[in-house]
């Protein structure tokens, strides 16, 4: 992965082959969060994205004011992620 890679990608750790790619429109430099059948990850681009672990498939996506580089925490059943606009986002 490069230094601006604007992607997230699921490779088999068996193999090294890569299952699927997701692109955003930003650099993604947090690490995503997994949580059941749904991967989060933030995105330079401002937005939020919730992706089904298994495609790769965009399941929806929360738009900020701002670049998201800060990695999601988990918290009984709501997702929370801070924006370089100031506020922490929760997201259920």
């Amino acid at each position: 992965m490069g230094s601006h890679d604007k992607n997230l990608y699921a490779v088999d750790s068996g193999t090294g082959q890569e299952i699927w790619r997701f692109t955003t429109d930003g650099e993604v430099k947090a690490s995503p969060l997994i949580a059941g059948d749904t991967i989060f990850i933030g995105s330079f681009d401002g937005q939020i994205y919730g992706l089904d672990s298994n495609t790769g498939m965009e399941l929806w996506r929360f738009q900020t004011q701002n670049k998201v580089f800060s990695s999601l925490v988990p918290g009984d059943g709501v997702v929370y992620v801070g924006s370089d606009d100031g506020p922490i986002y929760a997201l259920e």
